[in-house]
């Protein structure tokens, strides 16, 4: 028909058949049928080829301002719902582009309603996104097509964990299963958090201080540990010197720290504190 769906309309239209159990087999039978057809016609085929899309979860804010349908959408003050469709975000137009002086991309959406709420990009000139979570592919595409019209550095900040790793690994080069649909940005740099912002001398960047508290810091679980694991394995990883030193610095402590421990250790404004400092340090804005 020509038309698009997300993948969980589709589970829901294929439910009635009985052919499937649960959404997950849904989209890996997506990611089977895309293998098929990319290897029989010899050209790469992603899921928005088919028309299915996944649920849009991204938003973005910041110093800039979007053109949707012809009509400008400043940003300064609000935030924007990333579009499910990477097309969409990959053909998105901006106005007073030059203003953002780079992308901050964050792990989570506590995180990013804290930057709104505190007017991070008006003391830093910046656009802010984070998609809640794992990256879904119309963030990572609009990612991609911030930095591409923007011409600025990109950062990305995470958890102290492994999922974090991965998750800044997903960003810059693509997800490993994913490998026909490699919406990523080569040049993003992982602001943190590393093993340096949550060692026992305090937050680096921030300075001084009582450093991280004792009780924001969490075991590893089995999980975590098969997924640094996995990380230490990938090629990615053993050939850059600074991620492999995080991966074995978190693999020695087994344990996790999560950005919000930042707010613990030095107060509501170290997370704003934090950034200035480490992007200004990094890019030299």
């Amino acid at each position: 028909h020509g038309k698009k769906l997300t993948q969980r309309e589709l589970w829901y239209r294929l439910k009635p058949t009985g052919l499937f159990a649960a959404p997950r087999d849904v989209n890996e039978r997506i990611l089977d049928v895309c293998a098929v057809l990319s290897e029989r016609c010899d050209v790469a085929c992603p899921r928005e080829a088919l028309g299915v899309l996944t649920q849009p979860r991204g938003c973005v804010t910041g110093d800039i301002t979007l053109v949707v349908n012809g009509a400008p959408v400043p940003l300064q003050q609000t935030s924007y719902a990333v579009p499910g469709d990477p097309e969409a975000c990959r053909s998105m137009q901006f106005v007073d582009a030059a203003r953002a002086r780079c992308v901050l991309v964050v792990e989570k959406d506590s995180v990013f309603r804290r930057l709104v709420d505190d007017h991070f990009t008006r003391r830093l000139p910046s656009v802010v996104v984070t998609a809640s979570g794992f990256p879904d592919l119309a963030t990572r595409a609009l990612v991609a097509r911030l930095v591409d019209a923007l011409n600025v550095p990109a950062f990305c900040l995470t958890d102290w964990n492994p999922y974090g790793l991965a998750l800044m690994l997903t960003y810059k080069l693509g997800s490993v299963r994913m490998g026909l649909e490699r919406h990523c940005c080569p040049t993003l740099q992982w602001l943190g958090l590393h093993s340096t912002d949550v060692g026992g001398g305090g937050v680096g960047a921030v300075g001084g201080g009582a450093g991280v508290n004792d009780a924001d810091r969490m075991p590893f679980s089995v999980r975590d540990r098969q997924v640094l694991g996995g990380l230490m394995r990938r090629s990615e990883v053993l050939q850059d010197e600074a991620l492999m030193r995080e991966a074995r610095a978190m693999d020695a402590a087994q344990q996790k720290v999560e950005i919000e421990a930042l707010h613990g250790g030095f107060g509501m404004d170290a997370l704003g504190d934090f950034l200035v400092a480490k992007i200004v340090d990094r890019a030299a804005l």
